[in-house]
């Protein structure tokens, strides 16, 4: 019995049961993702939630300020330089050449 109780407790701390693996409840949540391809910010966002996505030029200029819909990819031609991206919490710096 004190056998049972002791490999029924292991299993359990390293997740099996009963031949069966437990996976995490939890999937970490997509965030969204700044690029610079071609000479361009790429911001894609994979969440399920619209975010507010500003551009800040390196002087503390807004140069873009547009919401990005859910599940979307917006391209932004801007000239050469450095930009400071915030795109929801998750801010940025860049350097488009």
């Amino acid at each position: 019995m004190r056998r049972t109780l002791i490999a029924l407790a292991l299993s359990l701390l390293i997740g099996v049961a009963d031949g069966f693996a437990f996976e995490s409840a939890q999937t970490p949540e997509p965030v969204p993702a700044v690029k610079v391809i071609d000479g361009a910010v790429v911001i894609d966002n994979p969440t399920s939630e619209t975010v507010e996505v500003t551009v800040y030029a390196i002087t503390g200029s807004v140069v873009r300020n547009e919401r990005l819909d859910a599940n979307s990819e917006e391209r932004f031609e801007l000239p050469s330089g450095y930009y400071i991206v915030k795109v929801g919490k998750l801010s940025k710096r860049v350097a488009v050449r």
